[in-house]
């Protein structure tokens, strides 16, 4: 099964391809960069890089947020475009899952933090059942300078840490590279395959991007 992953949240976009499950080729391109006609060559691009051809896609996966405004949108209607002219599935996975299947072999919880405005940032924890990372914890919005007090003292966190955090964290925790705190658009394909093999494709009009503003999210200020 041929899967492309498209992010579009953050800085960078990237379309990665996987074909039967394994990884065979990703590309990331400046966010300046980021529209229609330059994500459509990028898609492009990446599977002559694998080997294939747009139409040998049988599933797209496309991050549906929290991100970039304009970016979510745009990624979110060039996958349902292509979707809809190929008679393909399609499916979305947040920006919290993507960044746990960056990590999801590291044997650890996962806290995947993302950052929003205003001094807070998100937070969703995952356990990893099988090579998959299943959510154990919705999002929540955190502030930022009680981020160490919603950690867990074994958990591995990935995303959005700021430096001067680093210090206040519980000592036995650990922080991933910073190289996994940016969505791998592998890691969309991939969590986009699972997505579709437990729960089937979105319907094509229901995808849309999910941007997680608040009163959406419970503020949490008392520790974990």
């Amino acid at each position: 099964m041929v899967v492309v992953g498209v992010d579009t949240s953050g800085d960078r976009v990237g379309v990665g391809v996987i074909a039967d499950g394994i990884p065979i080729a990703e590309t990331l391109i400046p966010a300046e960069n980021r529209s229609l006609p330059r994500i459509l060559p990028a898609i492009d691009r990446v599977l002559v890089d694998a080997s294939r051809s747009i139409r040998d896609v049988d599933l797209f996966s496309v991050v549906v947020g929290p991100g970039s405004w304009t970016g979510l949108r745009l990624g979110v209607t060039t996958v349902k475009t292509l979707a809809y002219a190929l008679g393909a599935p399609a499916v979305g996975t947040d920006t919290f899952t993507a960044l746990a299947y960056g990590v999801r072999y590291a044997g650890r919880p996962v806290i995947a933090v993302v950052g929003a405005r205003g001094g807070l940032v998100f937070v969703a924890e995952y356990r990893t059942e099988r090579g998959r990372p299943a959510q154990v914890a919705a999002p929540h919005l955190v502030p930022l300078e009680s981020l160490p007090t919603h950690v867990s003292d074994l958990a591995l966190i990935v995303g959005d840490v700021p430096a001067h955090q680093l210090s206040a964290l519980p000592s036995q925790c650990l922080v991933a590279s910073p190289r996994y705190g940016v969505v791998s658009p592998i890691a969309v394909a991939e969590a986009g395959l699972h997505r579709f093999e437990e729960a089937g494709p979105a319907e094509i009009r229901s995808l849309v991007p999910e941007y997680l503003k608040e009163p959406e999210l419970t503020l949490a200020t008392e520790p974990r």
